[in-house]
C-alpha cells in the first residue's frame, strides 16, 4: 500500500477543519505542518539507520497519523490541552477506527500503528508492549519530541516570538523554578506537565527530554542544532539546574556520536 493512499485520506480529512476565526485556522494549521515536520524527522532518523523500503512506510504512517486527533480535539474543545479536554493519541485512534483508515493494512502493521500513536505522547512508553510495537513507540516518540524542540528553539531564539504565547500558554512568566520541578530535575524523574506552573518549569521539563531520546540517530540531531543548549542559555542561573544539565550534556553527546552515517 503505497504511502500517498494514507497522505491523500489525511490532506481530505483536515481539510473538513475550516472556519471564518483566523485563530481556529491558525492552530489547525500549526498541527498540519507539525505533522509533516514530524514526517521529515522520522525519514532523517530512519534512513540513517538503514530501514528496509517496509520500515520507512511504516515510520511515516506513524507519523502522519501520530497527532491526527488533534484537528476534531480543538474543534470540538477549542484547546489542545488534554487535561481540558481528551487524550489526544486515544481520540486520534477513534477516529482512524470509526473511519476505517487501517483496515487495508494486515493486523502486525495495524497493531504497531495503533500501539505507537497511544504511546507517542505518555510521560512513559507502557509495560508489556511487543518487540516492534516499542521500537516504533520509541521512534515516533523521538521524531515528536525534534519537531517540538526545533519549535521552542524558533521561539526562544527570536526567529518567531510570535509563538511564545503559544508554546508557553497558560504559564507564568517569571524567574521563578517550582520547587517540585526543581527537585524532579535534579534528581532525574520524569517532571509532567501539571506540575509546571511558570515557563522555566516548562523549560526544564524540555531539558529532561534529553534522557527520553533513544536513538543515537535523534541524539545527534539535537546536538547539531543546539535544541538543549539554547533552552538552557535561557533559564536563570541555578547551581543545581547548572550541575544536572551539564551531566546530561555530556551524556547526550556521547551517545551522540555512535548514530550511523547514512
Amino acid at each position: 500500500m503505497q504511502f500517498d493512499y494514507y497522505k491523500n485520506w489525511f490532506e481530505n480529512y483536515v481539510s473538513n477543519f475550516t472556519s471564518n476565526d483566523k485563530l481556529y485556522t491558525k492552530f489547525i494549521n500549526q498541527k498540519i505542518h507539525h505533522t509533516y515536520r514530524v514526517i521529515d524527522f522520522i525519514e532523517q532518523i530512519a534512513l540513517n539507520r538503514n530501514f528496509s523500503s517496509e520500515e520507512i512506510f511504516l515510520s511515516r504512517i506513524i507519523a502522519l497519523f501520530h497527532d491526527v486527533g488533534r484537528f476534531e480535539q480543538y474543534d470540538k474543545y477549542k484547546t489542545f490541552n488534554d487535561r481540558k479536554s481528551e487524550d489526544h493519541a486515544l481520540l486520534g485512534i477513534k477516529v482512524l477506527d470509526k473511519k476505517k483508515v487501517l483496515d487495508k493494512l494486515d493486523k502486525t502493521q495495524k497493531t504497531i500503528i495503533i500501539d505507537s500513536i497511544r504511546n507517542h505522547n505518555k510521560p512513559n512508553i507502557e509495560n508489556n508492549l511487543g518487540t516492534e510495537s516499542e521500537f516504533y513507540s520509541k521512534l515516533i516518540r523521538d521524531a515528536d519530541k525534534l519537531d517540538i524542540l526545533n519549535q521552542v528553539d524558533d521561539v526562544l531564539m527570536g526567529t518567531n516570538r510570535i509563538n511564545y504565547g503559544v508554546v508557553f500558554s497558560e504559564l507564568e512568566d517569571t524567574d521563578v523554578i517550582s520547587s517540585n520541578v526543581l527537585n524532579s530535575f535534579v534528581k532525574g524523574e520524569v517532571i509532567k506537565y501539571a506540575d509546571g506552573l511558570t515557563i522555566n518549569d516548562r523549560k526544564l521539563l524540555i531539558l529532561g527530554w534529553a534522557e527520553d531520546i533513544n536513538f543515537p540517530e535523534s541524539k545527534k540531531i539535537a546536538i547539531e542544532k543546539q535544541y538543549f543548549q539554547n533552552v538552557y542559555s535561557t533559564i536563570p542561573e541555578n547551581e543545581q539546574v547548572q550541575k544536572r544539565y551539564d551531566e546530561i550534556l555530556a551524556s547526550l553527546i556521547k551517545e551522540s556520536q555512535i548514530a550511523r552515517v547514512a
